[in-house]
C-alpha cells in the first residue's frame, strides 16, 4: 500500500518537473535573439513621387529586447530611426522613407525652429538592426542603403507671432481672440497648432484658426485669428468652453510628405474666459400695448418694452448698445415685432427700457455689439 500510494506522487512530481522544463524551453525560444534581419529595396528615392520612395524593414525577435535601428553615414555619424523601444518575441517589419529623429534647434527668419525629424541627404549608408535584452546580450545585424534623390528641404516656420499674448475668450467683446501668424516656407500636408500646460504636460488643446487668409498648410504668408475655439474655421458657433485660464506654450508643427517636422513655440495666456450665460428674469418682456404675443403701433407713435437680463455664467456680461431711453425712427405705417427678433436691451441690462418712435411699418432687429446671442436666448420662451 505505502509503495502504490508513493508511485503516482513520483509520477506527478516528474511530470511537474517535464512541464516546467518545457516552459522553460519554449520561454528561452529556439530563435535567436534577432534574426531574418532584410532590408529591400538597397536603393530610394525619398521625394514623394510615389517611386522607391521607402524600404522595408524585416527582422524578427526571438526573446524580449530593446531594438534599435540606425544608419551610420561615411564619417561615422549616427542617426536613429527606433532607439531602444522594446519588443516582444515575433516577427515586425517597418517603412524607412529616409527619415531619421535627430533634434536640434536651428535659426531662421524671425526666431528659432526646433527640427524633430529629417530627411538623410544622398548618399551610401550602412543600416544597423541591434537588439539587446535585460542581461546585456547584444545581437545586430547590418548592410547598406543608397539614398538619392532625396527632398531635404525642411519646411521651415518663420516669424511666428501671437498679437497680444494675452486674451480673454469670453465673447465680451474686450479681447476676445489674438491674431497667430506665420511663414510657411513649402507645401506641408500635416500643420497642427496646439496649447498645452506646463501643469499637464499630457494634455493637449487643439487651436481652430478662423479667418484664414489662406489654406494653414500652403506655403507663404498666413495670418488668422484664434477665440478660444469658441467658433470654427468657418465662424460657425460652437458654443464651446475655452481652455482654462492659465498661461500655455502654443506650439506649431509642420510636417512635409517625406518626414522633414519642425516645430515652432510661442506663448499664450488666458484669463477670465468662459461660455456667457444668460437668462430673462421670469422669462418675460413687459411690452407697452401687446396683445397675443404681438404689438402694433400706430403711426407716429411711440413703444416702450423692458426687460430684466441676468447673468448666470461665470463670465461678465457686456454689450455697447443700445443704451436705455434708445429710440429709434421707422419709415412705414405699422411695425408688428415678434419677441424671437429683439436683441439685448443695454449694458449688464437691469431695468433698461427701450422706445421707439414709428411712423411707417418695418421690422427692427435691435444692433448688439456684445457678443452674446440673446436673439437665441428669448427664443426659447
Amino acid at each position: 500500500m505505502l509503495c502504490g500510494d508513493r508511485r503516482p506522487k513520483i509520477l506527478r512530481s516528474r511530470l511537474l518537473v517535464l512541464v516546467g522544463l518545457v516552459l522553460l524551453l519554449s520561454s528561452c525560444s529556439f530563435w535567436p535573439m534577432l534574426s531574418r534581419v532584410e532590408v529591400a529595396p538597397a536603393i530610394i528615392s525619398p521625394n514623394a513621387d510615389g517611386v522607391d520612395d521607402v524600404t522595408l524593414i524585416r527582422h524578427r525577435i526571438g526573446r524580449a529586447a530593446n531594438l534599435s535601428i540606425y544608419f551610420l553615414d561615411g564619417a561615422g555619424q549616427r542617426y536613429y530611426f527606433r532607439d531602444h523601444q522594446r519588443r516582444s518575441p515575433g516577427r515586425y517589419e517597418v517603412y524607412w522613407g529616409g527619415a531619421v529623429n535627430d533634434p536640434q534647434v536651428r535659426q531662421v527668419g524671425g526666431g528659432q525652429i526646433r527640427v524633430e525629424s529629417r530627411v538623410l541627404p544622398d548618399g551610401i549608408y550602412t543600416w544597423v538592426v541591434e537588439a539587446v535584452d535585460d542581461r546585456g546580450h547584444q545581437q545586430r545585424a547590418a548592410g547598406q542603403v543608397t539614398l538619392q534623390h532625396a527632398d531635404t528641404a525642411l519646411p521651415e516656420v518663420r516669424e511666428f507671432k501671437v498679437t497680444p499674448e494675452q486674451f480673454r475668450p469670453n465673447e465680451d467683446g474686450l479681447d476676445d481672440q489674438v491674431t497667430i501668424s506665420y511663414y510657411l516656407a513649402k507645401d506641408v500636408p500635416n500643420l497642427r497648432l496646439y496649447l498645452i500646460d506646463s501643469q499637464r504636460p499630457r494634455l493637449k488643446y487643439p487651436v481652430i484658426l478662423r479667418n484664414s487668409n489662406s489654406e494653414p498648410g500652403a506655403s507663404g504668408w498666413h495670418q488668422a485669428l484664434y477665440d478660444g475655439g469658441v467658433h470654427d474655421q468657418n465662424g460657425r458657433y460652437l458654443a464651446a468652453e475655452p481652455p482654462p485660464d492659465g498661461t500655455y506654450a502654443l506650439y506649431l508643427e509642420a510636417e512635409d510628405r517625406v518626414g522633414n517636422r519642425v516645430v515652432v513655440s510661442s506663448t499664450l495666456t488666458i484669463s477670465e474666459g468662459g461660455r456667457p450665460l444668460a437668462e430673462i428674469a421670469g422669462g418675460s418682456i413687459d411690452w407697452q400695448g401687446e396683445m397675443n404675443g404681438k404689438v402694433g403701433v400706430p403711426v407716429g407713435r411711440r413703444l416702450c418694452l423692458t426687460a430684466v437680463v441676468i447673468n448666470i455664467g461665470a463670465v461678465p456680461l457686456r454689450t455697447s448698445g443700445p443704451w436705455p431711453g434708445q429710440a429709434y425712427r421707422l419709415t412705414r405705417a405699422t411695425a408688428i415685432w415678434p419677441r424671437h427678433m429683439l436683441s439685448h436691451p443695454g449694458p449688464n441690462s437691469e431695468g433698461s427700457g427701450v422706445s421707439v418712435s414709428i411712423t411707417t411699418p418695418l421690422v427692427l432687429i435691435f444692433p448688439s455689439a456684445g457678443p452674446l446671442d440673446v436673439q437665441k436666448t428669448w427664443s426659447r420662451e
